[in-house]
């Protein structure tokens, strides 16, 4: 629909119905998201109901993220856990950045008129470069949606006691009892062959 200036809302977008399905996806599985983020929230500090209140306290998602990983070193999750905790959750953070690039940036067509490879035009007036073209296709919004739902299955280990217990003897089981960061009373043999770690339990467990 345009006005009677020429000025239309129209977007290349709406050429691409893939596209905007993947895009709607993205929205709708971050907003899932949140419900996760809050419980582990709860779960660090110890008061369920405190967590959701000060979660949903703020509307900024990075404040969120880094209220998370401010409460993970209190959190009663074992030390291993911990560090792939944090580790997820800067993953996290760099994710939420793509996902306003996507969302949030005016989409352009690209010279050929294809529709099933758009341009979003990143704009940040501020710096040097001020004008970007990032590419939005089906792999670039499907690898997004795919890098965000492994991260979410991860989290879910750290939004529940039970979980969590379930995470730490899969750990146990792949690395042995004294390899998930408990403390021993003696440093180990440095000369003694430690048995090799996993990349991802969770994906080891399930083959």
């Amino acid at each position: 629909m345009s006005d009677p200036l020429g000025y239309s809302m129209e977007s290349p977008l709406e050429d691409s119905p893939e596209l905007i399905v993947l895009l709607g996806k993205m929205a709708a599985r971050w907003a899932s998201l949140d419900t996760i983020l809050a419980s582990a929230l709860g779960e660090f500090i110890g008061n369920p109901a405190a967590g959701q209140a000060i979660y949903f306290a703020s509307s900024s998602q990075q404040l969120r993220i880094g209220m998370l990983k401010a409460t993970v070193p209190i959190s009663p999750l074992p030390a291993l856990m911990k560090e792939e905790c944090i580790a997820l959750l800067d993953r996290l953070g760099d994710l939420w950045k793509r996902r306003n690039l996507f969302l949030h940036n005016p989409v352009l067509g690209t010279e050929d008129h294809n529709p099933a490879r758009l341009d979003t035009l990143v704009l940040r007036p501020l710096r040097k470069n001020a004008y970007q073209l990032e590419p939005i296709s089906r792999k670039v919004l499907q690898d997004h949606l795919d890098v965000l739902a492994e991260i979410a299955i991860k989290l879910q280990f750290f939004s529940s006691e039970k979980l969590a217990t379930q995470y730490l003897a899969l750990l146990e089981k792949h690395l042995g009892p004294d390899q998930h960061g408990s403390k021993s009373e003696s440093p180990p043999d440095q000369n003694q062959a430690q048995p090799p770690r996993p990349l991802d339990p969770l994906q080891s467990s399930q083959k």
